[in-house]
């Protein structure tokens, strides 16, 4: 076991088991609804083990009776499954938890990590080969805080998106919103942010080498382009979906599909179209409607239920560059249906990625 304080005695301290785990089991047949149901009763049999204390303990015995041994012997074939897990628990306590407590915690964790190695096991295993699940830690923002995720080892991620069914940008990107680069844009910039981030997108994927683009270079673009007149540059006004798309033409030369929806409670349909996008083309996605506009970063979406949430990257924040604020306050965070604004009219700007060889 490792113990690690954690840097504020607010949070309390880290409890970690790790170490090896032999897993081994008798099999009479390779018939998988038998093997299925031998390995899930020998991880019933680990999750039972508890400790337990021996005494030697020596009697003197009278002489019995005398018997003759009896030895008989039967020819069986049989099969042998051995393997080894890598536990690795992690559990994180708070600064006014005991240790009988903590240590109850610690157990219920291990105890749910080999249910879901059994559960990992049994919808990978091939014929009589075990894939070996594999623990993984992410340290999420709070109230999540620290989540153990357990996948098969050796298993493309393109197999696991059926379990997964979170669909996100693909690469990295900078969060533009009001207020940066010493420019008032409060009240009316918010489209503006958006594009923006969808501009580093492209820079910092090595599509693109020219910056981001200023208020007033999107403003000249949209000029150059013929959709507004002159005495648009310099001004306050907004812009939408279709001046995101234009702009990312004019300027970077990258192409957009718009999705229109006529009321914001329609959204929750587009599941499968916007989990799409995110697979196959992975850019940050602009979205406005009324008088305000957005970026999605990703959808959490079930294909069988229809139930949906967004990841959304909101530029009206007007803060400092503070990602426990940001991410705390919900200026980045997951979103249900119920954010937007279901009477008004939605226009979405997805930018496609460049075709290159």
């Amino acid at each position: 076991m490792v113990v690690a304080d954690s840097q504020s005695s607010d949070t309390g301290t880290v409890l970690r088991v790790r170490g090896p785990l032999e897993f081994k089991c008798h099999l009479d047949s390779t018939d998988a609804r038998l093997v299925h149901k031998v390995i899930s009763r020998t991880f019933e049999t680990l999750q039972s083990q508890s400790i337990i204390n021996l005494r030697l303990m020596m009697e003197a015995t009278k002489t019995g009776p005398l018997s003759a041994p009896i030895l008989s012997r039967t020819v069986q074939k049989s099969h042998f499954l051995s393997t080894t897990f890598p536990v690795d628990c992690v559990i994180r306590t708070t600064f006014n938890e005991t240790i009988k407590d903590a240590f109850e915690r610690l157990m219920k964790a291990l105890t749910h990590q080999l249910c879901e190695m059994e559960n990992v096991t049994l919808q990978h295993i091939k014929g009589t080969t075990l894939l070996v699940p594999e623990p993984l830690h992410f340290l999420l923002p709070e109230p999540k805080g620290l989540v153990t995720v357990v996948y098969p080892a050796g298993v493309p991620d393109s197999q696991l998106e059926t379990q997964r069914k979170v669909y996100l940008v693909q690469g990295f990107y900078s969060y533009h919103h009001y207020m940066q680069d010493r420019m008032d844009d409060n009240g009316w910039g918010c489209a503006y942010r958006s594009l923006q981030t969808i501009c580093s997108w492209f820079q910092q994927q090595g599509y693109v080498e020219r910056a981001v683009p200023t208020h007033r270079e999107i403003q000249q673009a949209l000029l150059d382009v013929g959709d507004k007149q002159a005495s648009f540059v310099g001004s306050r006004q907004w812009i939408g979906s279709i001046e995101v798309q234009a702009v990312l033409n004019q300027l970077l030369g990258v192409t957009s599909k718009i999705m229109f929806v006529s009321h914001g409670s329609e959204l929750a349909s587009k599941g499968r179209e916007l989990a799409n996008h995110f697979l196959t083309e992975g850019t940050p996605i602009m979205i406005g409607g009324g008088v305000l506009a957005h970026t999605i970063l990703g959808v959490a979406w079930s294909e069988t239920s229809g139930q949906i949430r967004y990841l959304i990257l909101d530029p009206h924040y007007t803060g400092a560059e503070d990602l426990q604020v940001i991410t705390d306050k919900g200026w980045c965070g997951w979103k249900g249906p119920d954010f937007w604004d279901q009477i008004a009219y939605y226009n979405l700007c997805l930018p496609q990625r460049p075709k290159v060889i």
